[in-house]
């Protein structure tokens, strides 16, 4: 217990890895702390475990904060009013901060179960009997009021700034200078946001109260809180149009927020936490640029709020130099142009970089089309997870109406006439959409019909400049500028245009289409390595002979099942042979499976997961096509855009070009537009957008008998697998019809890739 409450109080080392040795101390207090042989021991555990979940950073902070609601719960059993008063005053206290912090339940409801406990704490920890312990229930209470929903909201401030300087009587500098400057911290909140009153003098106070703050909270003794006053700080600046101040506060905030960053050592979840933790800031110094006209700058820090994590696994460092503007502008050509969307808390704006403006050309929204968009992607998600044949079927009508709210003609109307590319580097869920697919509304025309060298896709310009960095490798310049005839006789050895493919083929056996698919393909590569069928298993791929070609080929093409998992992004999964379960048959729960419905499970222990995927090193990928379902999904609910997914993990692992899949896709279309996709490739290799969207446009338009026509060309299909093929077609549609030219069909494919 004892060695929990040092490990919860300590000030140096990781502050996650701290709390997480505090919970398992505390935890194994418990087993010899029993509430039958050692009840007031057990509940005095019972309340310290519970502020460690509340404070807890790792795990899932709903979870963390029902933990510890339920642990205080439990001391309370033991900690009566009549038996122990102190006790029960204290537990009633810190029973209302994890209420005030609750997120299930209703939140005014939690809001007022927090003020009923702190007002019961009152009732025992008087000012003349236990004036600290009043004093921090002052202060508390002050938080719970500043909070409050119910109520008026003038008075429910009056209430709080009351309860605040009530808490300094005791709280002074001289005697409490932490509590102090916890306290005043919390009255500058309280003023910047107070209705009633001068707005000047309000202003005035605040300002004074986040100073004298500042005076005990300084970066070297407590940088987490000297960046959060820094922030408030910064914030009552930029409400009030004071943008100098503003910038040069939220500045000194992100210098003690990198420094805090630097000292996390305890893995990539704490730093992700951290990242959204602070994503505010980054937004609000992007706002404060803007403001400022220092768009250059504005772009600066959006890329440093994106993509931190996995920029840093690359780099293998956390001091990594942040891409600046001109160097963004050098990774164009004349004719590319980059569209980086970002969303704000009240709009949503595009930035428009070329390489010859000197500062990006800017597109901002109105707050009502925010709210409009937001409306629109919770619809849109709801129906892709709940009813997966009306969203195919409503599809396009979806992306319209997207195009319509976030006003994509506007937007490409302020692109330079002679751009031929786009690449789009998403925000938050807009990382799910298929901008190339977004309808445009002249000519019945698509984002990609407008731009003839095509439409790519970049999780941050730092990745992008990365991407760029790599094509340096000798062996993946020789990929991109082979330039030998195909040959037609692989069986005699000789050398095809494109080298060293490693494909996975079918692990599952129920993917008729994907052995055709692998199989054509294959006929564009000497050497080639091909898993196919059972022989595809998590084992086959781990032998050493066989890990050694797939981690040091150039051309990875994985034809399987995929999945995506929302919850715990890290079991995604790409299935291989013998993954699948009757999941009637899971008498207990493993984190080890999971769920693909009612009758199945996988065992990602068979899988090729995320987690995996993240551990290997490909220092010659050239590509990696994951011709699977969910593959280009990320966790979009991450507010620091982190850009979790598989995709991420084979950038990480040292892909230069990835073509990945946002949605659930069918089997027979699929190995149509891969086969296709990879006669484009070996005509040109250097330019893997503009094979993908070419195929695209060509599947959308294809009647029956074209796409007919074209398979009884292919040679190195075999003619069953051609009838197959001509039968799943035939059954469509007529021969005169495009059996393909639904966006449900043919965009779910895009490509990550750099400018070549």
């Amino acid at each position: 217990n004892n060695l929990g409450n040092a490990y919860s109080d300590r000030i140096r080392g990781d502050k996650a890895e701290n709390l997480e040795n505090a919970i398992a101390a505390y935890e194994q207090a418990l087993e010899v702390r029993t509430r039958t042989d050692f009840p007031v021991d057990w509940a005095t555990t019972q309340n310290n475990l519970a502020a460690a979940y509340r404070h807890r950073i790792r795990g899932d902070k709903a979870e963390n904060l029902e933990n510890a609601i339920a642990a205080y719960e439990q001391a309370l059993e033991v900690r009566t009013r009549t038996d122990f008063p102190v006790q029960w005053a204290t537990t009633q206290n810190n029973l209302a901060a994890a209420y005030r912090h609750r997120i299930r339940g209703d939140k005014a409801d939690n809001l007022e179960n927090a003020i009923a406990a702190y007002q019961q704490a009152l009732e025992v920890s008087t000012r003349t009997d236990f004036p600290v312990d009043w004093a921090m229930t002052q202060n508390n209470l002050g938080n719970a009021y500043s909070n409050r929903i119910r109520g008026d909201k003038a008075e429910n401030l009056e209430n709080a700034i009351a309860a605040y300087q009530q808490a300094l009587e005791v709280y002074t500098r001289t005697d409490f200078p932490v509590q102090w400057a916890t306290t005043q911290n919390n009255l500058g909140t309280a003023y910047r946001d107070r209705i009633r009153g001068d707005k000047a003098d309000n202003l005035e106070n605040a300002i004074a109260a986040y100073q004298q703050a500042l005076e005990v909270r300084t970066r070297t003794d407590f940088p987490v809180e000297n960046a959060q006053t820094l922030f408030n700080l910064g914030r009552l600046y930029q409400e009030s149009q004071q943008f100098d101040l503003a910038y040069d506060t939220f500045k000194s905030a992100l210098v003690t927020v990198e420094d805090i960053r630097g000292e996390i050592i305890s893995g990539e979840e704490s730093k992700r936490k951290q990242a959204e933790e602070w994503n505010k800031l980054f937004v609000s110094m992007v706002e404060v640029c803007l403001a400022l006209g220092k768009e250059r700058e504005a772009i600066s820090y959006i890329e440093r709020s994106k993509t931190r994590n996995l920029v840093e696994l690359i780099a293998k460092k956390v001091d990594f130099t942040p891409i600046e503007y001109s160097e963004i502008q050098n990774l164009l050509d004349e004719k590319t142009a980059i569209i980086q969307f970002y969303i704000f808390k009240d709009c949503f704006r595009a930035f428009i970089i070329t390489k010859n403006n000197d500062k990006p050309i800017i597109w901002k929204s109105t707050e009502e089309d925010l709210d409009q968009f937001r409306d629109w992607i919770n619809k849109y998600l709801t129906l892709y997870y709940s009813d997966r044949k009306k969203w195919r079927n409503d599809l396009n009508d979806q992306l319209t109406k997207f195009a319509e709210i976030f006003h994509i003609n506007q937007i490409i109307a302020q692109v330079p006439k002679d751009i031929q590319k786009i690449i789009i580097i998403p925000h938050r869920h807009l990382h799910l959409l298929p901008f190339h697919a977004i309808p445009l509304s002249t000519n019945s025309e698509y984002l990609f019909d407008k731009y003839p060298e095509g439409v790519s896709y970049a999780p941050s310009c730092q990745l992008l400049n990365i991407a760029k960095e790599r094509l340096s490798n000798p062996i993946l310049q020789r990929e991109r500028t082979r330039l030998e005839p195909l040959s037609n006789s692989l069986l005699e050895g000789e050398r095809t245009r494109l080298s060293n493919l490693f494909a996975i083929q079918d692990p599952n056996n129920n993917l008729p289409f994907t052995n055709t698919e692998v199989e054509t393909i294959a006929a564009n590569f000497y050497p080639q390595q091909i898993l196919k069928n059972n022989e595809a298993s998590k084992a086959n791929l781990q032998e050493t002979t066989t890990f050694n070609n797939f981690t040091n080929s150039q051309w990875l093409h994985f034809s399987c099942h995929g999945s995506f998992d929302l919850k715990s992004p890290l079991k995604s999964a790409l299935q291989l042979a013998d993954s699948e379960v009757n999941a009637s048959l899971l008498t207990t729960y493993s984190s080890r499976y999971v769920r693909i419905n009612e009758e199945t499970a996988i065992d990602l222990s068979k899988c090729l997961t995320l987690a995996d995927i993240l551990e290997l090193n490909l220092p010659q990928c050239y590509l990696v096509c994951l011709s699977a379902c969910e593959t280009g999904v990320i966790d979009f609910r991450s507010n620091s855009d982190e850009f979790i997914g598989l995709s991420s993990g084979f950038m990480k692992a040292g892909a230069v070009n990835i073509v990945s899949s946002l949605w659930t896709v069918s089997d027979v279309h699929t190995a149509i537009l891969m086969i296709k996709l990879y006669e484009n490739i070996a005509n040109n290799p250097q330019d893997i957008t503009l094979a993908l969207n070419t195929v695209q446009e060509w599947l959308r338009k294809a009647t029956q008998v074209e796409i007919i026509d074209w398979l009884k060309q292919k040679p190195e299909i075999k003619e069953e697998q051609k009838e197959n093929i001509i039968n799943s077609l035939s059954k469509q549609c007529r021969p005169e019809h495009q059996p393909f030219n639904q966006p449900y069909f043919w965009a779910a494919f895009c490509a990550v890739s750099p400018v070549m």
